[in-house]
């Protein structure tokens, strides 16, 4: 294990991530940096060595851009010598980033110091709704950064930005599936021979939301309400999204599909409710870590997907091959999608068995480990 790794405020709340920095504590020694209380309890409960540290918050605020500019200098510094211990003490050769002030206050002087810099993007970037100040940080610090992303929509975005293609590194997402394998075995079997029958008692779409995804569910309940003319048999399962509930079972009762609508909250194991779904659907306008965790464990679930264009989702939805692709916020379109797989049972089971050949063939967590390691090696 000759290469050591620091990683500095990596936000482990998602499997996603602690699937991820698990698979590479077997490949790197590894650190881990965070100015968040939270994670460190996240980083000590898997055993990883970890050390508080104190950034400067970055927003958009005219008070803190100019905090920040005062700031600056001294806080290279710090950086400087944070570095310089973690260097000596454990022979840290390789730094990977995940937020904007680690990006801005870390790069310039890990460079320095010879570190390979890598920075983890987000699916859901969005470079241009951050300050001006930092935009120009950002391009002066981007040389030669690596930037690691997981949809290509994110290459084209920084591409698009204007950050050199050969700087710009995959790292396909892979999750450890078989952490539901007992699960699978109590649930999925039946699950999957019912899901399977001419006729069902109900025909269910399922969702995950983060807790402001209102407009993604405005979408999918307007296309509900013109499906159900068409399946009289149809129910909606929606999992997360506890912080505006009120709000989003007020919606449902509005445009009266709340009979035939469930909010169960978040869930720590997914799996046991995909294998009550027939179909399952992305509607929001972005892709977050947390969507992109839900949309994997879905395909590799046997289960075909809907999920709308020009946010990521082009990676993992083939349109007409293991799901269908609509337009962000059409209700009309996605109606029209769900209506077509409700109607032809063998074309939608065989989307579900094409979207786990694309996971096994392309998004597991060794596939990761793989590219990741090529990269920093």
């Amino acid at each position: 294990m000759s290469h050591s790794l620091l990683i500095i405020n990596a936000p482990a709340k998602s499997w996603l991530l602690a699937d991820f920095f698990h698979a590479l504590a077997g490949h790197y020694r590894l650190t881990m940096l965070t100015a968040d209380s939270r994670l460190l309890k996240i980083y000590k409960q898997n055993n990883w060595p970890n050390k508080k540290i104190l950034f400067a918050p970055i927003s958009n605020r005219l008070l803190t851009v100019w905090l920040f500019i005062l700031l600056y200098p001294g806080l290279l510094i710090y950086a400087l010598i944070l570095l310089i211990r973690f260097k000596n003490s454990a022979g840290q050769n390789t730094v990977c980033c995940f937020s904007w002030s680690d990006k801005c206050f870390i790069t310039p002087m890990a460079k320095l110091l010879k570190f390979k810099v890598c920075w983890f993007e987000n699916p859901d970037l969005d470079i241009n709704s951050t300050s001006w100040l930092f935009k120009i940080i950002y391009k002066h610090c981007a040389q030669p950064t690596y930037f690691l992303t997981l949809t290509d929509y994110t290459k084209k975005s920084l591409i698009n930005f204007g950050v050199q293609t050969r700087l710009i590194k995959a790292l396909p997402p892979g999750l450890k599936l078989d952490r539901w394998r007992r699960q699978e075995n109590i649930f999925t079997s039946l699950a999957h021979s019912e899901r399977n029958k001419h006729y069902r008692k109900y025909f269910t779409l399922g969702t995950v939301i983060q807790p402001t995804d209102k407009q993604q569910l405005n979408t999918l309940f307007q296309a509900a309400a013109k499906c159900l003319n068409v399946i009289p048999n149809l129910q909606i399962i929606i999992i997360g999204g506890t912080a505006e509930k009120q709000k989003l079972v007020w919606l449902a009762k509005n445009m009266a599909i709340g009979n035939i609508t469930w909010f169960i909250g978040p869930q720590q194991q997914l799996k046991k409710w995909l294998a009550n779904l027939d179909i399952y659907i992305h509607t929001a306008p972005t892709l977050t870590l947390e969507h992109l965790q839900a949309i994997i464990e879905v395909a590799a679930s046997n289960l075909p997907l809907i999920g709308t264009t020009q946010i990521g989702l082009e990676d993992f939805i083939k349109n007409n091959k293991n799901g269908r692709l609509i337009k962000t916020g059409s209700s009309d379109q996605l109606a029209q999608a769900i209506i077509e797989l409700e109607q032809n049972r063998i074309w939608r089971q065989r989307l579900g068995e094409n979207s786990k050949k694309l996971i096994a063939q392309n998004f597991t967590l060794e596939n990761m480990i793989k590219h990741f390691q090529a990269i920093t090696n």
